[in-house]
């Protein structure tokens, strides 16, 4: 018997595998950049065989920041670097193209949705297996690298997932896996001290709390409100097992005193880079990925990216560049809310507020939920195409 496999059906099988290797992100395999990137064109190529793609409000959004990315080629202070991130930002504006090319029903979210939760659980996995302690911070070295406060991130998804089983779930045995598998990310996060990837995590949780409380439901609002007593007293107490030198950090008074790591300086760096400008710098910026060459240029105390996509993006792009980025995140955020799907509406916290001390100008797991609030545009309940929901 012969089993027909349309492009659909390649489609998912492929978008699911790219979302399943996360951490191969963490991998640089040389000029071809994260061993991820090579993964994620097998989705573009099932999806664009079909020759349909359906540009809603979020696709143009990012597509106007991706075109103005794009032109900010033509007045770069450093042309080379700036071909390098338009390359990206247009393989993954692909990406995202593709989550228009088709039509889903609910099994097809879930399954999608539980990808995005086992990649989380996978990077976990590698960062026990294969990170290091340095200087009393657990981190991934070398053939899979990554930043402690990146690789918190990436487990976003599973903590917000796993939340969701919590406050949603009628099974004791679901409320409790998820109860283990929060705890189980916290302890990661906090193993690598990232303290940036603490706030992220701990703003997803309270939005999507606050988004689930309900004056016609007020029992689920008072679990609700236990568990968040339930997570920061388990916070509490992981805090009380940790090494001092972990425990330093995540004090006001250590991050007081070496500035957030250094980021105040930096900050300030690049408020007075973007100060010193021309009134054309100022609107248009000085091209996208300069900022690590002008502070090299100009002899900055710190030559580093910016650890602010927000900042970063005023000094590339301009105040022009900043509006359509952030329209751009803002539509993402608005659509989410409008679908009322909690668990994309926290992520996109997470990611929001991990972008305020790290450059996430490219990065897959932002990309990978923007991808997933688009796709649940084109979803249809029960197989009826007549109630899909509008994109």
């Amino acid at each position: 018997m012969l089993i027909s496999i349309t492009k659909k059906d390649l489609y998912l099988k492929s978008l699911i595998l790219y979302l399943l290797c996360l951490p191969l992100n963490a991998m640089n395999i040389g000029p071809f950049g994260s061993a991820l990137k090579i993964i994620a064109l097998l989705p573009i190529l099932f999806a664009f065989t079909t020759l349909k793609v359906r540009l809603n409000d979020l696709l143009k959004t990012q597509l106007f920041f991706t075109i103005f990315a794009m032109l900010s080629i033509l007045w770069s202070f450093s042309v080379n670097v700036s071909i390098g991130r338009i390359i990206s930002y247009i393989e993954l504006y692909a990406l995202l193209l593709t989550g228009s090319c088709f039509n889903y029903n609910e099994t097809e979210i879930k399954k999608i949705k539980s990808a995005l939760a086992w990649s989380s659980r996978f990077t976990a996995i590698v960062m026990l297996k294969y990170a290091v302690y340095v200087r009393g911070r657990l981190r991934l070295m070398g053939i899979i690298k990554e930043d402690p406060n990146y690789l918190c991130a990436y487990f976003t998804f599973g903590a917000i997932f796993a939340l969701q089983k919590i406050v949603e779930e009628k099974s004791i045995w679901c409320k409790l896996t998820g109860i283990l598998e929060i705890v189980f990310y916290l302890y990661l996060i906090l193993i690598s001290g990232s303290r940036g990837g603490l706030i992220a995590i701990f703003a997803g949780v309270v939005a999507y709390m606050f988004i689930s409380f309900g004056k016609k439901n007020i029992k689920k609002s008072i679990g609700i409100l236990l568990v968040g007593i339930l997570i920061v007293v388990v916070f509490s107490q992981l805090i009380k097992y940790l090494p001092p030198v972990l425990q330093s950090r995540f004090t006001l008074s250590n991050v007081a005193q070496d500035g957030g790591s250094g980021r105040s300086e930096i900050w300030a760096n690049g408020i007075d880079l973007y100060s010193r400008g021309s009134i054309f710098n100022w609107f248009f910026g000085y091209g996208t990925a300069t900022t690590r060459t002008l502070f090299g240029y100009y002899q900055y105390s710190e030559v580093n990216v910016m650890h602010n996509i927000f900042l970063e993006t005023l000094v590339e792009l301009g105040v022009f560049g900043l509006i359509f980025y952030c329209l751009a995140i803002g539509t993402f955020v608005k659509r989410s809310l409008k679908l009322n799907d909690k668990f994309c509406f926290a992520v996109l916290i997470c990611m929001i507020v991990m972008s305020l001390s790290t450059s996430l100008y490219t990065f897959k797991p932002y990309f990978n939920i923007m991808l997933f609030v688009i796709i649940s545009c084109f979803t249809y309940k029960n197989g009826n195409e007549k109630k899909m929901r509008k994109g």
